[in-house]
């Protein structure tokens, strides 16, 4: 269908894709009785033929084709937009153009280019350089996996790795286009793995090539930040997210030894002498602890930093208004609704929920700031929820109660209240409360 509402194609397929590139894929059950996968263009005539197993869209200039069976067993390849398979064969993988990266296949695990000719080039010889450290660490290809070696050359992993901890930390998040370019975090070690991605073990190679703790293997790392990280060890325990948790420094020390509570660092923050902090145990158990599991307070000045969390929505927008009435200004300041809601929430998949009183529901908003019909309106709304909890208890009507529930929230995002509204846990499957989730159990 075009913007003014006419069909392009009048309805006759049992899938459709969006327009990409002047292609999109579309589905259909042809003579035979298959289901069979093919293109239109954007006059809706046919592109490429319904003659495929399997199609996705087109992305600088290339399609993706596949065979028959489940997504992550069948075989993929490229197809060019005049429905030309590129080397008139399917592989393990295969990838679109993307940035500086040429379209690419894989074959038994390597990397390949098309030759002009349709021949395969393999992208990485054995002993390409894949990233290096300026300690003296270099990480280079071999087969399908990688071997790690210091700047002589004398390797001191002698199986193949499988899996590199790639990815540069930005204000201690990975960024998806450092782990792309496959960059290396040379200020701390680096975790490496061996075995498939879902199987694997792994251990550290310090910046210099040399193994962190030699032969020692873990079920799981964490990256390393403020100087320690977190090990995890598999148990015979068929209970989730069993296991032994342990926190090791950059020496290969265990500032905290094994023990069986669940571990997690607490990223972007630190306690004020700068050491990292992190979160002991599960559910109302949790609790902030140091560098050797010993419990601590957090100043206020942490916990604060936190409130920007309840009236930040995406794209800089921001939840605004006094405790008389709630609305959203833009990333410039300018006015997206009108701070005349009692509670509301941020833009979320194109709409904003605010409380209808004389409905008694929470109903959509939608961009131009004014209710709409669609979605259907709900009967209650909560920023986040916590299981086996119930909401604090404002008001003896469910929906009044809601509503002040929200208000509660954005008034301490907007630093007019003192403590956030809680969670109190049913008593049953936990019997604390939370007041917000960062800081659950203290």
């Amino acid at each position: 269908m075009d913007d003014t509402g006419n069909w392009l194609v009048e309805p006759q397929y049992t899938h459709v894709q969006t327009l990409h590139e002047n292609r999109a894929i579309v589905n259909a059950t042809v003579a035979s009785g298959d289901r069979l996968w093919g293109a239109v263009d954007s006059d809706g005539k046919i592109a490429i033929p319904l003659e495929h197993s399997w199609l996705s869209y087109f992305e600088n200039g290339y399609g993706l084709v596949g065979g028959t069976g489940h997504y992550k067993e069948r075989k993929v390849g490229l197809i060019d937009q005049e429905g030309n398979v590129l080397g008139n064969q399917l592989f393990q993988k295969a990838e679109q153009p993307y940035g500086d990266r040429a379209h690419r296949v894989m074959k038994d695990g390597i990397w390949y280019n098309f030759a002009k000719d349709g021949s395969l080039i393999r992208e990485e010889p054995d002993g390409t350089i894949i990233g290096s450290c300026p300690q003296g660490l270099r990480i280079v290809r071999e087969g399908p996996g990688y071997a790690v070696t210091n700047q002589t050359g004398k390797r001191e992993f002698h199986e193949r790795l499988d899996q590199i901890s790639f990815g540069i930390a930005k204000d201690r998040g990975v960024t998806g286009r450092s782990m792309s370019r496959r960059e290396i975090d040379c200020r701390g070690p680096i975790a490496v793995g061996r075995g498939p991605l879902n199987e694997s073990e792994w251990t550290y190679v310090r910046t210099d090539g040399l193994p962190l703790m030699p032969g020692v293997w873990f079920s799981s790392t964490h990256r390393f930040d403020a100087g320690h990280a977190v090990v995890k060890m598999k148990t015979k325990s068929s209970f989730k997210n069993a296991g032994l948790w342990g926190i090791v420094n950059e020496r290969g020390e265990y500032t905290l030894p094994f023990q069986r509570e669940r571990l997690s660092r607490r990223r972007n923050m630190s306690l004020p002498d700068g050491e990292p902090y992190f979160i002991l145990g599960e559910g109302d158990g949790q609790r902030s602890v140091n560098k050797f599991g010993r419990r601590v307070q957090l100043p206020d000045s942490i916990k604060d930093s936190q409130r920007a969390r309840a009236v930040t929505c995406s794209g800089g927008a921001r939840l605004d208004g006094r405790h008389s009435g709630k609305g959203i200004q833009g990333p410039h300041g300018e006015t997206l609704i009108s701070s005349i809601h009692r509670a509301l929430s941020c833009y979320r998949n194109g709409v904003a929920w605010a409380p209808k009183q004389d409905m008694k529901l929470w109903c959509p908003i939608g961009p131009d700031g004014a209710f709409r019909s669609h979605p259907a309106c709900i009967e209650r709304y909560y920023p986040y929820s916590v299981t086996h909890h119930y909401p604090e208890k404002f008001a003896d009507d469910p929906f009044e109660s809601n509503i002040l529930w929200v208000r509660a929230w954005l008034d301490w995002g907007m630093g007019h209240r003192d403590d956030p509204p809680e969670w109190i846990g049913d008593g049953i499957m936990s019997q604390g409360s939370y007041s917000i989730r960062p800081f659950g159990g203290q």
